[in-house]
């Protein structure tokens, strides 16, 4: 019994060193401390320069680009916030150069060739191309995606709907109410009709985004390239 006794208090002596052996090398190995990696988007960088400027946490910046972004806020770090960093883990940041947005150029009722070398010509890439048939002539633009005048960065894409046939066709209105609404944009693009308008109300009972009216009532025919109007919970 003796001997059973002697051999366990050895036994526990060797975890205990092992344990305080391992956390001591651990805190070492982890500059004793870990942090959450602070969420640093949309704050001023000349802010952020003061407040970081005695902590633990180091900030790199990494380059300035145009953005949404105002001018000297940052618009992207690396790593994400919250995340678990170690002390003097170096946290990445984008300063934004402010906009540089341009207008979407009106080229509605122009042909397809003269309206893609516009768009190119503006910084702006061709998106998607949507067919439709409406009477007008044949690859006239009806509509762009976003509107014109609506502010873009440059390199960003303009989708484009454009006649393909001299015929005039004929389609229904989709049941949308319900819909959230980027469901409800899908199935008024696929059934080749433009979304408007969108007017945001608020209503206690329903979630954000779901269209709650729209413009043209279910089921009632439309001209393919018409425009539909939504009003969307806030």
């Amino acid at each position: 019994m003796k001997k059973f006794l002697l051999w366990l208090i050895a036994f526990i002596s060797v975890v205990g060193v092992l344990y305080f052996s391992i956390n001591i090398s651990l805190k070492t190995y982890f500059n004793n401390s870990f942090y959450y990696t602070p969420n640093l988007i949309g704050m001023n960088i000349e802010d952020i320069k003061l407040l970081t400027k005695n902590s633990p946490i180091r900030i790199e910046e990494v380059s300035k680009e145009f953005s949404k972004e105002p001018e000297g806020i940052i618009f992207m770090q690396e790593p994400d916030s919250k995340e678990i960093i170690k002390k003097n883990r170096v946290i990445k940041i984008w300063v934004s150069k402010g906009s540089n947005d341009i207008g979407v150029p009106n080229v509605v009722g122009l042909n397809y060739i003269d309206a893609k070398s516009i768009i190119e010509s503006k910084g702006f890439k061709v998106g998607e191309i949507l067919a439709v048939t409406v009477d007008s002539p044949m690859d006239e633009v009806i509509s762009t995606e976003p509107a014109p005048d609506t502010l873009l960065l440059s390199s960003e894409k303009v989708n484009l709907l454009v006649n393909k046939n001299s015929e005039v066709s004929k389609v229904e209105m989709p049941d949308l109410i319900g819909l959230s609404l980027s469901e409800a944009t899908t199935i008024l693009k696929d059934s080749s009709l433009i979304l408007g308008t969108i007017k945001y109300e608020n209503y206690e009972s329903i979630e954000p985004n779901i269209v709650i009216e729209t413009s043209v009532e279910y089921k009632a025919e439309l001209t393919t390239g018409s425009t539909v109007n939504f009003i969307v919970s806030k």
